[in-house]
């Protein structure tokens, strides 16, 4: 009973302290591309920026009209009443003297509104569009941040695919090298084959089956370096089994959109800066209004006395005149304009050279797989001819493993001539994209 109670605590000790690991299949680059947009804690941080930008901006509604409102109250007590000089002969002195008079009372209460809003500000204005565009900026930045992560999630996904079709053709290659190393021990057995020629032929095979290791952990790195793109954690892990693409379409990249976005708007932010130090010398012209109350009295606890009264309207214009400051800022903002302007017209044509770039790496390793097809089908039609005559005693095993190694060769360049063909076309969509 003892032994089964253990094993039972051991067995719930177990459940309890080892972590649940949870897996997540993909099956196209799509599919990793969407959920890297919910995992990846740097699209959370922009999400969250950009959430701040909006809220300033909502704030800078308000800066357009400046409103200040104050509600000051005061109560004071004047343990000294203050002492006036009055001539004396007011009160029936000598005339050229003067006589001390105190004014006033002991306590004084006020209580003070005030308001002032702008009715013509050109520099709230200013902040407001400037704003506005500090928000798109944000928001197109978060867009190139996702964009930069699909770049990196489209390069590791591809290398993974071209790892799985390694491991394939090894697997597949290994399978042909048992069998060469199968003929050659009979023709071994026979008396047909010498044993240095049975030696090449196991090393010819384990030199596979050491391949086909050094594939299975790169397909370990490599999809701990998604886990990282995807911000996993250890608990986590994610597996591609793609289905093939059937999309036959040629793509044709453009000038990416976001970038071009990301040059407009700093330019048109440039020249609102600029436009706004030239508004700063503007005037400004603001509603002004306000009420005060005030009581007088000799008593701590209660003032004593009417309540004096004071109410104004009236139009506020000020003006800011030149100072050291404005105009650095004038010079600063003009500098900026011009090298906004300057940096828009030369990447318009960096970003028209990458488009054609794209088509062309597009181009280059279309060229290349179909080179590697032809290429892989003659090396197979000759090392099945060797095979053959090796059987027939008619070559040497050197020539066999010699065009053995050209179709294994063969096999890894198809693979891999075919994942740089998708990758290229996934970097043509990922460019033209604007999320």
């Amino acid at each position: 009973m003892k032994y089964f109670l253990t094993i039972g605590l051991w067995i719930g000790m177990t459940l309890v302290t080892t972590p649940l690991i949870s897996q997540t299949v993909f099956t196209s680059l799509e599919d990793v591309l969407a959920y890297s947009e919910t995992t990846n804690l740097d699209v959370v941080a922009n999400n969250i920026q950009l959430e701040s930008s909006k809220k300033l901006e909502r704030v800078s509604k308000i800066g357009r009209f400046d409103p200040k409102i104050q509600f000051p109250i005061t109560y004071t007590n004047n343990t000294t009443v203050p002492v006036n000089l009055l001539p004396a002969e007011a009160f029936g002195g000598e005339p050229g003297t003067f006589r001390e008079v105190q004014f006033g009372q002991q306590y004084n209460l006020n209580f003070t509104q005030s308001l002032e809003v702008s009715l013509y500000n050109p520099v709230g204005w200013m902040d407001y569009s400037l704003a506005k565009l500090n928000t798109k900026i944000t928001e197109n930045n978060s867009r190139l941040t996702i964009q930069q992560l699909h770049q990196s999630i489209a390069d590791n996904y591809y290398h993974i695919i071209n790892l799985q079709k390694q491991q394939a053709s090894a697997e597949k290659n290994l399978q042909t090298a048992d069998s060469l190393l199968i003929i050659t021990k009979n023709k071994y057995d026979n008396g047909l084959a010498r044993q240095q020629e049975v030696n090449n032929a196991q090393v010819n095979r384990l030199t596979l089956a050491q391949q086909l290791d050094q594939i299975a952990y790169s397909m370990t790195d490599a999809y701990y370096n998604l886990k990282v793109l995807l911000h996993l954690p250890d608990s986590e892990t994610v597996e591609i089994n793609e289905v093939p693409p059937t999309d036959a379409t040629i793509p044709m990249a453009a000038p990416n959109p976001l970038m071009r976005s990301n040059l407009l708007l700093q330019q048109e932010y440039a020249q609102q800066d600029y436009l706004k130090t030239q508004k700063a010398f503007l005037p400004t012209v603001s509603f002004v209004a306000g009420n005060t109350f005030q009581a007088n009295g000799n008593d701590f606890y209660a003032v004593n006395g009417d309540w004096l009264t004071n109410n104004y309207l009236g139009v506020r214009v000020g003006f800011n005149l030149p100072n050291k400051q404005t105009l650095t800022n004038r010079e600063v903002a003009k500098l900026n304009k011009e090298l906004a302007d300057n940096n828009f017209r030369k990447n318009q044509a960096t970003l028209a050279a990458e488009a054609e770039k794209l088509n062309n790496n597009y181009q280059k390793a279309i060229a290349q797989y179909e080179s590697t097809l032809k290429i892989g089908t003659i090396n197979r039609d000759s090392y099945d001819k060797n095979v053959n005559l090796y059987r027939e005693g008619l070559v040497d095993l050197s020539v066999v493993l010699d065009s053995y190694t050209a179709v294994v060769n063969s096999d890894y360049n198809e693979n891999s001539a075919w994942s740089q063909v998708q990758l290229a076309k996934a970097k043509i969509f990922i460019n033209n994209k604007s999320y």
